[in-house]
């Protein structure tokens, strides 16, 4: 009896220790299957212009289990913050990349706090362009032009005679007086002979 006690006993011990290496078995299989898992890190943003307020989505995954991953930005360290991985290790965040950082290749590097997995993501930053305008050119000078010279109007344009000097009505005044005055001077010596004659022959 004592015999069957205490091989039943052994039994049970093997049995636990049969268990409790097939527990440390698959806790190591499944840590060993969770390491090998390589952690990503996405965006569907590839390049972005260095101004303020550059915003970019990420999405991260194969991390461990509610854990918090560091964000970094390189070349440069910048901190980006921190994000909690869900139960199945992925997040989905977004950052703002800082103002003034310089124009060209970056990584954004995520790190798991306690799986210490790493991630990255590499992105082009482009320079911000001004649009550059081209004043108009200047209005052409005016162009001054003589006024016409000033043409006197015809004779047959006017119905009038030129003035030449001398009006002609004045002239023909003076012409009427001279024969008026001959006239009268040739009447006053006709009456002069008339009267001779007729003392003569009285």
């Amino acid at each position: 009896m004592r015999r069957l006690i205490s091989m039943l006993a052994g039994a049970r011990l093997a049995g636990a220790c049969v268990a409790g290496v097939v527990f440390w078995l698959a806790s190591t299989c499944a840590a060993s299957a969770q390491s090998a898992q390589a952690a990503t890190l996405s965006s569907g943003t590839k390049s972005c212009i260095a101004s303020t307020g550059c915003q970019m989505s990420l999405s991260g995954t194969g991390f461990a289990a509610s854990e918090t991953v560091d964000l970094t930005l390189h070349s440069t360290p910048s901190g980006l913050g921190t994000v909690d991985a869900g139960q199945n290790g992925d997040f989905v965040t977004t950052v703002t990349i800082p103002a003034g950082v310089a124009a060209g290749t970056h990584s954004i590097v995520a790190i798991g706090e306690t799986s210490g997995m790493t991630a990255a993501f590499t992105f082009t930053l482009t320079a911000e362009t001004t649009a550059t305008t081209t004043p108009p050119p200047p209005p052409p000078p005016p162009v001054t032009t003589a006024p016409p010279a000033a043409v006197p109007p015809s004779p047959s344009a006017t119905g009038a005679l030129p003035f030449t000097g001398v009006d002609a009505a004045l002239l023909v005044a003076f012409a009427v007086v001279a024969i008026v005055a001959g006239a009268a001077v040739l009447f006053a010596g006709g009456f002069r002979r008339l009267g001779r004659g007729n003392r003569v022959r009285g």
